[in-house]
């Protein structure tokens, strides 16, 4: 299938950990994972603040499914990316994780602005490569067995500073690789919107 897209805007880089923190500064804003997820309907006891924490397997650990390489960490947020203990010093210009699509959603209406399509944002990285011409790594991505062991050929072992590979044809960095990124639409293969009516 193919998609049309208008003319958009887009951010050259993702969201950093400093200009998150200029958001919450300015409007007190909690993201979920500070708020917290209710666990047990009508229990408030079991309201537990906290976020998913990527966990390597162990060497020869079969690839089950995603949630086999997170864990629940409580009180791992912005923050404290880690959980308790770890902090943002030096991360500045680090993306920011641990934030929900509503966090995004807010952070994006805050700046007047709106999370792009799917379609928008495929657009925005398809030039996007994790190799340049000369064959030297163009994005942060995994090396070695996923999700046991990564290598940082890269330059990274985790995530990286925002915009410290070179751009893609449009000037969008980090399109590929680095964090999960939040889109306004759900990701359905090929784009197929009859698919998208039938399953919301």
């Amino acid at each position: 299938f193919e998609a049309a897209v208008a003319a958009f805007w887009i951010d050259r880089t993702e969201v950093t950990n400093a200009q998150f923190a200029e958001f919450v500064a300015a409007t007190g804003y909690r993201t979920l994972a500070e708020r917290g997820v209710q666990l047990a309907p009508g229990n408030d006891s079991a309201v537990v603040a906290g976020s998913g924490v990527f966990r390597p397997q162990a060497e020869g650990s079969s690839v089950r499914g995603q949630e086999a390489w997170w864990q629940f960490v409580p009180g791992a947020s912005w923050r404290e990316p880690e959980g308790p203990g770890s902090s943002l010093a030096g991360r500045e210009d680090y993306p920011v994780v641990h934030v929900a699509w509503e966090d995004a959603a807010a952070y994006a209406a805050w700046k007047g602005r709106s999370l792009p399509t799917e379609a928008q944002f495929e657009y925005a990285a398809q030039t996007s490569t994790r190799k340049n011409a000369a064959g030297a790594h163009a994005a942060n991505t995994w090396q070695g067995l996923f999700p046991a062991h990564n290598e940082p050929v890269d330059g990274f072992e985790h995530a990286a500073p925002v915009a410290c590979y070179e751009p893609n044809e449009l000037g969008l960095y980090d399109a590929i690789g680095n964090v999960w990124e939040w889109t306004s639409s759900v990701y359905y293969p090929r784009h197929d919107f009859a698919a998208r009516a039938e399953h919301p």
